[in-house]
């Protein structure tokens, strides 16, 4: 399932168009989630403050409060990882519009052949992507629904084990893991760059920025022990080692 921002000033085509997305996507039988913003500040403000990530955004260009391109520049700042394609009827797109790492826009005039090619060439992109193992997709729990989530390995923070069930952290949010035990992620990262700490963390090794006695300090902050026996730190400090050496592949 793909879960997508709709954010346009006009209420009725925004209802419209989710229900034309839906049937779109239904198509190449995918399943998507829509939310509809009606401006900019209250798509950012559900980005910001929830930690929501879209897997597309659809933005109207021109809306009275907030303009599309401010949105999608605020936007930008807490997450480069989505999907953005403008919407519009302008004839001329700004030379602005091209600062914001846009996917396609989308002309309301010719909406049914500009999604059609959209959706096809997002769905091909994320396939070439995923083959080269750029992304790598996870299912996790959202308000008791089971949504998926493609995300880059290098911006895998860590994964940690809190009260039986396993959390992803990432540079753009946190997430309860569907299925599977820290083990099994672990193998399913590829163990060249991740390491099981304590039966409680797997970290990419990428991410620690410093070892400092018996901790790992990562890129947010967070300090990870790197073992409880001496046997667990010298394994972790040795691993950690030979990854700094360049014995192992950076990401």
């Amino acid at each position: 399932m793909f879960h997508i921002a709709l954010c346009d000033d006009d209420k009725r085509f925004l209802q419209r168009f989710s229900v034309f997305l839906r049937d779109k996507f239904s198509r190449y039988n995918y399943d998507i989630k829509t939310d509809l913003f009606y401006d900019g500040r209250h798509l950012i403000e559900q980005v910001e403050k929830r930690k929501r990530m879209y897997d597309m955004i659809f933005l109207d260009i021109k809306m009275p409060t907030i303009s599309g391109f401010l949105t999608a520049e605020k936007l930008r700042a807490l997450d480069n990882s989505f999907c953005l394609l403008f919407i519009t009827q302008l004839t001329v797109v700004p030379k602005q519009a091209f600062r914001y790492n846009v996917f396609r826009y989308i002309d309301k005039d010719s909406l049914e052949d500009d999604i059609d090619e959209a959706i096809a060439a997002y769905l091909k992109k994320r396939k070439m992507l995923s083959s080269k193992d750029e992304f790598i997709e996870f299912s996790y729990n959202y308000m008791n629904e089971i949504r998926s989530l493609a995300v880059k390995k290098k911006n895998i923070l860590y994964l940690e084990v809190i009260n039986r069930r396993v959390w992803l952290f990432t540079k753009y949010g946190e997430y309860e893991m569907h299925t599977y035990s820290l083990q099994k992620y672990w193998e399913k990262l590829g163990s060249q760059h991740f390491i099981i700490i304590s039966r409680k963390y797997c970290v990419n090794l990428a991410q620690i920025v410093e070892l400092t006695g018996d901790y790992f300090r990562m890129s947010n902050n967070k300090t990870i022990c790197i073992g409880t026996t001496e046997k667990a730190k010298e394994e972790a400090v040795l691993r950690y080692g030979k990854y700094r050496a360049g014995r192992l592949w950076a990401l």
